[in-house]
């Protein structure tokens, strides 16, 4: 088991599922989690990978961790989006949705793996042709293994 020391750098990768169809479904993010615990929970830093090298998000997580398993929410400062070609686009002007991780620890692979998921606000177009706020529940999978020091 993991023997609950989260503390440090966590690498990995989410991977995104069906609800975003065919063409972008199994597209993965590689990502860094830098993270320090205090009984039990953690808190700490996300980074994603990004298709412009330059450009760097950072989102913050916080969750617990107890008898193997794992579960935190990520939020960033900025709305991740991604066009039907899977190029990613950030937009600054509003935060993202909440992400909710959860997952397990494997002893013989040394990592944690789950599943992901958010709900997000979208703009809909009734059979009036009146736009109407509606939700989408987006998921998938996820994965990391801790970075040997």
């Amino acid at each position: 088991m993991c023997k609950g020391d989260l503390n440090g750098i966590w690498k990995g990768y989410y991977e995104l599922g069906a609800d975003y169809g065919k063409r972008l479904e199994g597209m993965k993010t590689r990502f860094k989690l830098f993270l320090k615990t205090n009984n039990g929970e953690f808190s700490g830093e996300c980074i994603d990978e990004t298709n412009n090298n330059d450009e760097v998000i950072r989102a913050t997580v916080k969750g617990f961790y107890e008898g193997g398993m794992i579960s935190f929410i990520k939020q960033s400062p900025v709305r991740l989006l991604i066009d039907d070609t899977g190029k990613r686009i950030t937009d600054k002007n509003s935060n993202h949705p909440e992400i909710e991780y959860s997952g397990y620890y494997n002893d013989a692979m040394k990592m944690f793996a789950g599943n992901w998921e958010l709900v997000t606000r979208i703009d809909i177009l009734d059979i009036r042709g009146e736009k109407r706020i509606g939700e989408e529940y987006l998921s998938g999978t996820w994965q990391m293994t801790k970075e040997e020091i």
